[in-house]
């Protein structure tokens, strides 16, 4: 069973790597990008500038593209506690878009907490994976 979950999460890996990869030239369409957190904090980190600044250029190239800001977190703390976490990563996300010149009204922020984490036990529970933002651009 252990192992089925390590496949798991290798697998979520593989995937968030493949979607955090830099957008393409032109045209843009479609793309997901990731943001990962440190543990407990929705501080967006230089590496998070770096994706988000990805982010940017793209909704720069894309004018009526909308974004959809989901915040996640791992499986430790309780539901509700992570809920507000996931509100505070999106948050974190949102301003920094805002503060890029992107329009508000082209955001929406959501929460998921831990609720699409997929069930893993001990050291797992705390997966830097799960710590993220996920940034839809449709």
């Amino acid at each position: 069973m252990r192992f089925l979950r390590l496949c798991a999460l290798a697998v979520i890996a593989a995937v968030m790597a493949a979607c955090a990869a830099a957008p393409p030239a032109s045209p843009p369409g479609p793309r997901a990008y990731l943001v990962f957190f440190e543990p407990d904090s929705a501080a967006i980190t230089p590496v998070a500038r770096d994706t988000l600044g990805q982010a940017v250029a793209h909704l720069n190239a894309a004018p009526d593209a909308r974004i959809v800001v989901e915040g996640h977190t791992d499986l430790v703390g309780s539901p509700d506690y992570n809920l507000a976490l996931g509100v505070r990563r999106a948050a974190a996300v949102q301003a920094f878009l805002t503060d890029a010149g992107i329009a508000l009204s082209r955001i929406t922020a959501l929460s998921y907490g831990q609720e699409n984490a997929p069930p893993l036990e001990g050291e797992l529970r705390a997966s830097a994976l799960l710590r993220r933002v996920v940034l839809r651009v449709e």
